[in-house]
């Protein structure tokens, strides 16, 4: 705990920062900056003998380089992280990356999908400035009331997951959400944007909480292959089928 470090690094090595040795939820006091002149460069944060590592002072700023957790490790960060320039926060393979307060992804890689899940559940004012690009997850849940972020979305900006997208509580607030995977959305989700387009070759399925969720937005359907299952009743302001097929709920 009380660590704080500046990574700036060339040439081809690695930066492996311990922020635990506990066994049991332990919690790390950390101020990480990471600049690495090839941005192909890592700083991979490990969790020695613990079961989560919980930066829980942790201001994080990705500048160049990239930021990842390690492999078999549930993480936490729970105090502002900016994402920008060339950085990229390196989500985890079949873990869970829990992003607990203010975020600025602020360009197209932010983030590098992988298997596991990003999970959003800050509830104070953050950014989603992706300067009219895409950014791509793998799994994404979003479990934080609306009211409280400013997502500065822009006509061109595009939210893609490959996988399955968890709308809990709050909005993507994106112009454009692509999805490969099933969504689905808690009670108190409000899952405003321009449009939702179903991509891929999966069979989806859109599970809404209730049947107006998605009023006043558009739903397009651009699959290569599969199906996409519709929910019993769905409000839709647009529906487009471009490519692929639909099953009523």
């Amino acid at each position: 705990d009380g660590h704080s470090g500046t990574f700036r690094m060339a040439g081809t090595n690695t930066a492996d920062v311990m922020c635990n040795s506990g066994t049991t939820n332990p919690s790390g006091s950390w101020t990480l900056a990471i600049e690495m002149e090839n941005p192909n460069r890592l700083v991979q944060v490990w969790k020695g003998t613990a079961s989560t590592v919980n930066l829980g002072s942790a201001m994080v700023n990705v500048r160049t380089g990239k930021l990842r957790f390690d492999e078999d490790v549930d993480a936490t960060i729970n105090q502002p992280i900016t994402v920008a320039s060339t950085g990229q926060l390196v989500a985890p393979s079949t873990k869970r990356l829990s992003i607990g307060s203010h975020w600025n992804m602020a360009d197209r890689n932010a983030v590098e999908p992988r298997n596991g899940e990003v999970y959003i559940n800050g509830s104070s004012n953050s950014n989603w400035n992706h300067n009219n690009r895409r950014v791509v997850f793998y799994n994404l849940t979003i479990d934080a009331p609306a009211q409280t972020h400013n997502w500065n979305a822009s006509s061109d900006d595009t939210l893609w997951v490959l996988n399955n997208l968890s709308l809990n509580d709050g909005s993507p607030r994106s112009a454009v959400v692509v999805f490969e995977g099933n969504i689905s959305s808690g009670a108190s989700a409000d899952p405003r944007m321009d449009e939702f387009v179903a991509s891929g070759t999966n069979n989806q399925t859109i599970a809404l909480a209730a049947a107006g969720q998605l009023e006043g937005d558009n739903l397009m359907i651009n699959k290569t292959a599969g199906a996409v299952s519709l929910g019993a009743d769905m409000q839709l302001t647009r529906l487009t089928l471009k490519n692929g097929h639909i099953k009523p709920g």
